[in-house]
């Protein structure tokens, strides 16, 4: 099998078993592409999304997926101070699952909450526990913020 048809195969994978972990947890599926699923909650009027994505393969060539969480565009005059950057630094060392990470979109800078995850071993608990977890800690973030973009 040449390299072009197995990711052409795994991406077709992917899209499939994420939007089937989001279905049996009844979570709504915004965005559906080869490369990217986004699940959005709904809460006490407040939203957030969450995207999927596939990220490539580690060393046993196994699907590796990112599930991310936006909080805040970073603007690049007005940068992250550097105590709230430090903050969060030391919040990644006690999440049960993600980090905070800056993730370029679209010639934008976002902070966000990450995981990884390996797509091939991915079971439905583990799925639950990583996007409610981005989703809460982002949402968290955006509301010490003042805010609900995402």
């Amino acid at each position: 099998m040449t390299l072009k048809k197995r990711e052409s195969q795994d991406a077709a994978f992917f899209a499939d078993a994420i939007v089937g972990f989001a279905e049996e947890l009844n979570i709504k599926v915004v965005t559906k592409s080869k490369s990217l699923v986004r699940i959005r909650f709904h809460s006490r009027g407040r939203s957030q999304d969450v995207d999927i994505t596939l990220m490539g393969y580690d060393y046993k060539k196994r699907l590796i997926v990112s599930i991310c969480s936006p909080a805040m565009v970073v603007v690049q005059k007005r940068e992250l101070a550097l105590q709230s950057a430090l903050q969060l630094l030391r919040e990644n060392s006690s999440m049960m699952h993600g980090a905070w990470a800056i993730q370029e979109r679209a010639g934008k800078s976002y902070l966000v909450v990450q995981d990884t995850v390996i797509l091939d071993t991915l079971d439905l608990d583990e799925f639950e526990a990583s996007v409610l977890t981005v989703a809460a800690e982002a949402d968290r973030f955006e509301r010490k913020m003042g805010r609900d973009s995402y």
